[in-house]
This record gives C-alpha cells, sequence and structure tokens, in this order.
C-alpha cells in the first residue's frame, strides 16, 4: 500500500483545469488552461478544495444520519411519544417525505465527501462523482419541493 500512496503522490498534476468540458492536467504549474484557456487551479488549491469537499460532506452525511435515526421512530409514528414524551404531530407520510429528504441530503454528503477524498488522492475531480453530487443535489430539491407540498402552512 505504501507503493500505492507514493505513486498517487508522485503522480498528482501541479495544475487542474476546474472546467468540467475540459480537466486538463498538466505536469508544470500554469495560470491559464493550454487546452481550453480558462484559469487552472494549483495543487495546492485542489488539495483545499478537495479538503474542504471532504469534511462538509462527511459533516452533513453523518450529522443528517444521526438526526433522522433520533427523529425516524417518531416520525414513523405520529402521535406516539418518544421516551422524552414529544410527539410528531404530523401524518405518516409527512414523516416518511420528511425522512426521504433527510436521505436526500445524506446523499449529498456521501458523493461530496467520495470526490473530495478522491480529489484529495489524486490531485484531480472525479467527472462521475461529480455528476453524482449534482444529481443527488437535484433529487434533494425535487423532495424538498413535494414536502412542502405534503406540509401546508
Amino acid at each position: 500500500t505504501a507503493a500505492v500512496a507514493q505513486s498517487v503522490a508522485v503522480s498528482k498534476p501541479a495544475a487542474v483545469c476546474f472546467s468540467l468540458a475540459c480537466g486538463h492536467a498538466a505536469e508544470a504549474p500554469a495560470t491559464t488552461c493550454p487546452r481550453c484557456g480558462k484559469p487552472m487551479r494549483s495543487a495546492r488549491q485542489v488539495a483545499v478544495l478537495g479538503a474542504v469537499s471532504l469534511v462538509v460532506g462527511l459533516l452533513l452525511a453523518v450529522g443528517i444520519a444521526v438526526i433522522a435515526w433520533r427523529l425516524a421512530p417518531g416520525m414513523l409514528n405520529p402521535g406516539v411519544p418518544d421516551a422524552d414524551g414529544s410527539r410528531f404531530a404530523g401524518t405518516a407520510a409527512q414523516g416518511r417525505q420528511a425522512l426521504v429528504v433527510f436521505g436526500s441530503v445524506a446523499a449529498v454528503g456521501v458523493f461530496s465527501a467520495l470526490g473530495g477524498g478522491w480529489q484529495l488522492a489524486t490531485g484531480r475531480r472525479h467527472r462521475a462523482l461529480l455528476v453524482l453530487m449534482l444529481l443527488a443535489l437535484a433529487v434533494l430539491a425535487l423532495n424538498v419541493w413535494w414536502a412542502f407540498q405534503l406540509f401546508p402552512s
């Protein structure tokens, strides 16, 4: 495993184009992409962005999972008191939809963390993971919209 880590560290580019269409990786520092002309990110910038994505993704995924685990029994059984005596006042359908929204947030967090970890390890973005995170964001938006339909104000 040390050889794999060393080969990954050696193969990290000095600069990466952050254009989704291009994604060119340069072995020498550059400020402008030679392929598309858009700005390049330095290896340090790529690492910082990867670390931020990893940390935010983990916080989202783990945080929302803990919240969902704590609230799920009450939301799936409305009107039944929890251990602390509180009750979910909505319907079972509303409780399920809220948990679906929580799951969507967790999915965004997981894909963000995976993409950030990949970026830290390789020095490049993983397009498929980025697309999956964007799709998870779209699903989250759809689920939030649907939740607002179920929870009239």
